[in-house]
This record gives structure tokens, C-alpha cells and sequence, in this order.
């Protein structure tokens, strides 16, 4: 084989469609049969990948004989490029075997703690997060489905707190939401708020029910309450003037409780208000006076109902004389 010029075969041959290395390029380049001529400048002829073996064949990278070099990946690189037969190389942000399995922030889509495992890695740097969190990668938690900076999150009674999702209420507030407050020491969600008796609309403030009043309710207008004999002033019996016990349910006489000993002077029973049933040979309002008859002298008259002598003229003794 005779050279005829830089990077120029030629064959005796002519019109052979195969291909040969050139002499001078030592099997580094292609040469092209053009008319008699070889064009050893055809280097792309392997595809970059391989270099001319002679007969229409290449000499490929991994080592392989075939026509071209030409690599193939089916169905296809989405984010990168072929660089072997199906195999593809990646573009930054993108795995897989076709490139198609995106990454967020560092971390593949398939990672259990891609968008801090409360949402999806839907492509390059993008998470679709679930519906209680937000951020570039969910990282914030919203506060009973409101944004923390939404002017009614926590019912406007608290901060939210967005790492944690948890609701950081104002002086006289409570629950996760900031929704409870307290009516004399008792939560406005209780049953006993405002003595069962009323609701708790704000703080310290119950509406009562028909029939009830007080800061708290426990008042009452129901006379049967206390017995009709006294009025319930926060959760307390009021009694009236000599009543006494818990429901105002016991009566006095003359200052001393019913049941007492010493009631009636322990000469009779109280047996109402200030009404004492003395025993025979008592009488008076307390059972004070013992019931002995005067013998009126003198032509005297005894007044019974008093147990005294209705004197004559000139005697003024008890008993008339």
C-alpha cells in the first residue's frame, strides 16, 4: 500500500466499500475508501469509541468487534447521557437506570427520609409535601392545618410553634388549639364550669341559666333549695332568721337550735320557730316559768292565764295579803 499524501492510503483495489488503518496512524484512526483512496482523516468513523480494525469492523472501548461503536441504551437516558450499551450516566440530582428517579436536596427520591419523610420527592429539588407540613423540604409543621403565620392559627390566643406543630398559648389559655379557657378556676369545656349551671363564654365570665346566678352560677332563685327557708349564694345556703344547717332545713327557738338540749330551758320541745311545747308544770315563751297556782287572800281573784291575784283594795302582796 502507497501513500499519496498526508493521511492518504490508496488500494490497488478500487470501489471496495471496507475500510483499513491507515499505515502511518498505526490502527489510531479510520480510513475512509474514497474512489482508490483511503481518507485517514475520518476519525469519528468508530463513534469515538474504538478504533478501525480493518473490514468494515471497530475495535471498541470495552474491548468488543462490531461495526461502529455506536452505543445504545434502551429506551433512553431522561436526565443524562448513554455511555455504554444501556448504561447511562446521570446528570447531577438524577439516578436510575433510565436517569429518571429524581433527588431533593441530596437525597433520592426512593430514601426513606427524603423531604424529612413527610412528603415525596417529585423531581430535581422539589418536594410535594403532605398536608400538615411546608418548606422546600417539609421541614415545618403547620398548627391544626393553619400555617404558623396565619393570623388565626391558635385561634389567635397562641404562637405556633412550626418545628414541632404544637400551639404555644397566651397567659389564660389552653388545649392544642388554644380553644379552652377557665371560669373560676374551671375549664370552659367541663361539665361543672360555672357550677353545671351556665356556660363559660370568655375568661371568668359565665352566663347563667334560668334560675341561677353568681359569677359562677351557684347562686339560686329556687327557693326549695334551701328548704323555703333561705337563699343559695355560691353553692352555699343563705339561711333566713332562725333557720340554720346546710339546706336552712332546721329550725330555732329563741336563739337555740331545735334539737339542742338546753332548748326550752330542757323544759319542752321546740317545736317551730321560737314556739316551745313546755312540759306540764312549765309554761312561758322559753319554758322558763314553773306553773304554780297562787291562793289570793283576802277576798282576792286569781288571773290564770298569768298565775297572779287581782288584789282588793288596800292589799298588795302576790297573794293579796
Amino acid at each position: 500500500m502507497g501513500g499519496k499524501g498526508t493521511n492518504v492510503c490508496s488500494h490497488p483495489r478500487r470501489k471496495l466499500a471496507y475500510k483499513y488503518a491507515c499505515e502511518n496512524a498505526a490502527f489510531t484512526t479510520a480510513s475512509l475508501y474514497v474512489g482508490d483512496q483511503f481518507d485517514c482523516s475520518a476519525l469519528n468513523y468508530c463513534s469515538g469509541h474504538g478504533i478501525c480494525a480493518g473490514n468494515n469492523l471497530c475495535q471498541c472501548e470495552d474491548g468488543i468487534i462490531t461495526a461502529n461503536c455506536s452505543l445504545s441504551c434502551n429506551p433512553g437516558c431522561v436526565h443524562g447521557s448513554c455511555v455504554g450499551t444501556d448504561k447511562c450516566q446521570c446528570e447531577p440530582g438524577w439516578t436510575g437506570p433510565l436517569c429518571d428517579k429524581p433527588s431533593c436536596f441530596g437525597k433520592l427520591a426512593n430514601d426513606s427520609s427524603v423531604c424529612n419523610s413527610r412528603g415525596d420527592c417529585i423531581r430535581l429539588d422539589t418536594c410535594a409535601c403532605r398536608s400538615d407540613f411546608y418548606g422546600n423540604e417539609c421541614e415545618f409543621s403547620k398548627c391544626n392545618g393553619k400555617f404558623a403565620n396565619d393570623s388565626s392559627v391558635c385561634h389567635s390566643r397562641g404562637d405556633c410553634n412550626a418545628l414541632t406543630g404544637t400551639c404555644n398559648c397566651s397567659s389564660g389559655f389552653y388545649g392544642s388549639d388554644c380553644e379552652v379557657w377557665k371560669c373560676s378556676g374551671v375549664m370552659s369545656n367541663e361539665t361543672l364550669v360555672c357550677s353545671g349551671h351556665g356556660s363559660c363564654i370568655s375568661t371568668d365570665n359565665c352566663t347563667c341559666n334560668t334560675g341561677f346566678f353568681g359569677n359562677d352560677c351557684s347562686g339560686t332563685e329556687d327557693p326549695s333549695v334551701c328548704s323555703f327557708n333561705g337563699i343559695c349564694l355560691s353553692g352555699v345556703c343563705s339561711c333566713n332568721k332562725n333557720y340554720t344547717g346546710n339546706d336552712c332545713q332546721h329550725h330555732t327557738c329563741n336563739g337555740t337550735m331545735f334539737n339542742s338540749s338546753s332548748v326550752c330551758s330542757s323544759r319542752g320541745a321546740c317545736v317551730s320557730v321560737n314556739n316551745c311545747s313546755c312540759l306540764a308544770g312549765f309554761y312561758g315563751d322559753n319554758c322558763e316559768r314553773r306553773d304554780v297556782k297562787l291562793v289570793c287572800q283576802n277576798g282576792g281573784t286569781l288571773i290564770t292565764e298569768t298565775n297572779r291575784c287581782s288584789c282588793a283594795s288596800g292589799f298588795e302582796k302576790a297573794d293579796c295579803s
